[in-house]
């Protein structure tokens, strides 16, 4: 359905929500924003909040040696993919 009315007024926002590409960093107010569609991360108000948590994710991501901190941190975009679908129309 997202993808046959990705251009309509009343449905394209939610093609997008569906299938763009997710930010580098994302942070959300779940109580205000259940549904985590306004990204704060770039918000000075919350700036203290977002590299508290960098700084904490980095240091469990050290500690676990995830491959996302190594040399090829890619890696993750090469793994065969399983979906019917693969690629979505240019909008």
């Amino acid at each position: 359905f997202l993808i046959e009315h990705r251009d309509h007024p009343d449905h394209s926002r939610f093609f997008h929500l569906a299938v763009d590409k997710r930010p580098a960093i994302e942070l959300y107010n779940i109580i205000a924003d259940p549904g985590c569609l306004m990204n704060l991360a770039d918000s000075s108000e919350f700036a203290d909040v977002r590299d508290e948590l960098a700084k904490k994710l980095e240091a469990e991501l050290r500690a676990t040696g995830d491959s996302r901190l190594g040399d090829d941190p890619d890696i993750w975009e090469t793994y065969r993919r399983y979906s019917p679908i693969r690629s979505f129309p240019n909008s």
